[in-house]
């Protein structure tokens, strides 16, 4: 948005279309959003009531969790557990993703192995003749052999992504 610390920017409440004057207090960028953020005597100039909901803290917080106003704390143990649990699921789905893409990438490129195979042999000169057969078998093998390699691929570079430390690497983009 071109805007830098200190600059006066105007927002509103998803719910009303009455516009607020603030002043960038903070930019940030994280994995799962990125934005800006104001400061606490900006919003309560709204009228509005300042209730937090999340707080990040390299402190202890566990005793909040008896004010009416806390819906849960989390340790950094916690949070870093729910990120690697998150990545985990992430692994599982980019790995059958990839399983699909290449069964799909099969069938549709079957049909044209043929074609592509005559015109790569072809491409040899007049020179050369060859008697070109295409059996089913070979449709299969190519195909497994797709299939094999995918799924080598996947797994060589999940079990490559399960050993990197995502808090390191979190920090490294900072």
């Amino acid at each position: 948005m071109g805007l830098s610390v200190g600059d006066t920017f105007y927002w509103h409440v998803y719910s009303e279309n009455k516009w607020h004057e603030a002043k960038v207090g903070y930019i940030f960028r994280s994995m799962e959003t990125q934005g800006i953020a104001f400061l606490r005597e900006d919003f309560e100039k709204t009228g509005a009531e300042y209730t937090p909901t999340t707080a990040y803290s390299n402190k202890d917080l566990s005793g909040y969790e008896k004010e009416s106003y806390v819906t849960a704390v989390h340790s950094k143990e916690d949070m870093i557990q729910a990120l690697e649990t998150s990545y985990e699921v992430l692994r599982n789905i980019l790995t059958v993703q990839n399983l699909w893409l290449s069964v799909i990438g099969i069938i549709i490129g079957a049909p044209f192995g043929k074609m592509s195979l005559n015109a790569m042999m072809n491409s040899n000169g007049e020179n050369f003749d060859y008697a070109l057969t295409v059996t089913p078998e070979c449709y299969l093998i190519s195909g497994m052999l797709v299939l094999a390699v995918s799924m080598a691929v996947s797994f060589l570079f999940s079990g490559r992504i399960r050993k990197l430390d995502m808090v390191e690497i979190l920090k490294g983009a900072e």
